[in-house]
């Protein structure tokens, strides 16, 4: 299967291409879905593509991908992606990695899935939720993939990699007589089964709170109060921060009020942003053909590095991000979770958030959704659907603590974090 990769380049080198980058990919998978605590599906499936892209000689780039590894289908690729290149628009920061020192081939996970702990795993989870939660309706997707791919450019980059891993979600709501709870979800990332799924980091929590949420109230008013991330929300906000000011649109633009705050303090000194690749393996490469590497961003609140791409270094000339940013977090603090909690005059516990995207300059409004309401450092009752506002990096600015406990999965942990000055406002 590999050796199509090499097809595809001396494809490309027929029609003149000297620069280019091609991607082989495997995903075996096996998959169950529950829907209403019933088996709907069993399935096995593979899948196989191949990405071409070509960079001509003043930049101009093109890309086509395929699911067919036969030689006509891959010279017919080759021959259009070609073609689209130079119909494109040319640009010198389109470019390819060079060869780095270190290993290129990677492997990790199972190979196989295990088969009877598999189904034994979405059985058990399946009684305890009929047993402990009956008020609880859920569906379930879980599955095991084992996924193999081939990264090859023509500066010589030559990256082979396997992993193994179960994974899924659970979507949930409780209901009794004619009230329904929003909707909650945990997902999965598992490196093994060696712990039932009830066990995952929150879950029980999560449906304890799923539960509460059939009788909500209403914030009687709108007042200027403290927010708690929950881990999950504390990672979704996290890309947030990464997204609007330090990738490539941002920087390219000059959109980022952090376009010039390299080395200079941008946020509260309990926040350290980062990305641990190397410890979690969730992958190997970045999808511009380096070596994955640990990276900070943001290192005790001191701007340290912008999360960009090769093609953002050269329109930016700025250094890139070792690490691709899809596991964006905020390292752990000090503080302790009841702590935290305790210290909140007037607040909401945020578990969920549905919101638009926020504007260049991070402001950004939403709903609260699964939350609850905090008063003199007790959570008191969840809350009907309630607004919050703010600027994204002035609620970075403001955050005064960082729980020293963390929730999460195999591919990355979270902390709860506290922060001042959002604007809440029941709808």
């Amino acid at each position: 299967m590999f050796s199509k990769i090499d097809t595809a380049i001396l494809e490309l080198k027929r029609y003149g291409i000297d620069k280019a980058f091609c991607k082989i990919t495997k995903n075996e998978k096996k998959e169950i879905n529950i829907e209403n605590g019933n088996i709907t599906l069993m399935r096995s499936t593979t899948d196989t593509s191949l990405v071409i892209t070509a960079i001509t000689e003043d930049g101009a780039l093109g890309t086509s991908t395929i699911n067919s590894l036969l030689d006509e289908d891959i010279a017919k690729a080759a021959k259009e992606t070609a073609e689209i290149a130079r119909s494109s628009k040319p640009d010198d920061a389109n470019c390819i990695s060079k060869t780095e020192e270190g290993p290129c081939e990677f492997d990790f996970g199972p190979e196989n899935c295990d088969d009877d702990l598999f189904y034994d795993r979405v059985s058990e989870l399946m009684m305890y939720l009929k047993e402990n939660y009956p008020m609880i309706h859920f569906d379930i997707v879980f599955g095991f993939d084992n996924s193999l791919s081939w990264y090859k450019n023509t500066n010589g980059v030559n990256f082979k990699t396997r992993r193994g891993d179960y994974g899924g979600y659970v979507m949930f709501t409780a209901k009794e007589g004619n009230k329904s709870s929003s909707m909650c979800a945990v997902e999965f990332y598992l490196n093994d089964l060696t712990k039932p799924l009830m066990e995952v980091s929150r879950f029980k929590d999560l449906l304890e709170e799923t539960v509460k949420q059939l009788n909500p109230r209403s914030i009687k008013d709108k007042f200027i109060g403290d927010l708690v991330l929950t881990p999950e929300i504390t990672s979704e906000f996290a890309n947030y921060f990464k997204n609007c000011f330090l990738s490539d649109t941002a920087l390219i633009t000059g959109t980022s009020v952090l376009k010039d705050k390299l080395n200079e303090e941008v946020v509260s000194p309990l926040v350290t942003i980062y990305e641990d690749v190397e410890e979690s393996k969730v992958y190997f490469t970045t999808p511009d053909g380096f070596r994955a590497k640990d990276e900070v961003y943001v290192k005790d609140g001191v701007l340290k590095k912008y999360g960009l791409t090769l093609y953002g270094e050269k329109k930016t000339k700025l250094p890139r991000a070792l690490s691709s940013g899809i596991l964006t977090s905020i390292a752990p603090g000090k503080t302790s979770l009841n702590d935290l909690i305790k210290g909140v005059k007037r607040g909401v516990l945020l578990c969920r958030y549905s919101g638009g995207e926020n504007n260049a300059n991070g402001d950004f409004s939403g709903v609260c959704k699964n939350s609850f309401y905090i008063e003199n450092g007790e959570v008191l009752y969840p809350i009907n659907e309630t607004m919050i506002a703010g600027n994204l990096l002035e609620m970075f600015k403001n955050v005064d603590a960082v729980s020293k406990e963390v929730s999460g999965n195999d591919a990355m942990k979270n902390p709860w974090i506290r922060t001042k000055g959002i604007n809440i406002t029941s709808v």
